[in-house]
């Protein structure tokens, strides 16, 4: 398994580099940012598409962790909700079993017959 991550990983860099060779200038080109809003112009230094696309992708990661991690926090809530939630079933189930067996049926059960009606 580890030569497979070490193979992917490579493959990986190798690719980056590919990209980078075969788009060096294009990487090296300048572009300014703009925001027109109705009341307000934004207008950003002019910034290499190398940064802007080495931003872009961290903000990427940085918002995918984020929403990543708050689903793993709700599910590890609802795991934990579960898991009480069986202990306290086992508990009573537990407690069923250990009750005592009586001839006596509950009131509003209808004790089993025999001898079965169809409709």
């Amino acid at each position: 398994m580890k030569k497979l991550k070490a193979l992917g990983l490579g493959l990986l860099v190798a690719l980056l580099l590919l990209f980078v060779a075969q788009n060096l200038t294009a990487l090296q080109h300048s572009q300014s940012l703009r925001l027109d809003l109705l009341f307000t112009r934004v207008e950003s230094p002019p910034l290499q598409m190398f940064f802007l696309l080495i931003t872009c992708f961290f903000l990427g990661f940085v918002l995918a962790y984020g929403l990543g991690y708050m689903e793993r926090r709700r599910l590890k809530k609802t795991v934990k909700a579960l898991k009480n939630h069986y202990a306290r079933t086992e508990e009573e189930l537990q407690s069923l079993r250990n009750l005592p067996v009586t001839g006596d049926v509950p009131s509003g059960v209808q004790a089993e017959t025999s001898g079965r009606k169809d409709g």
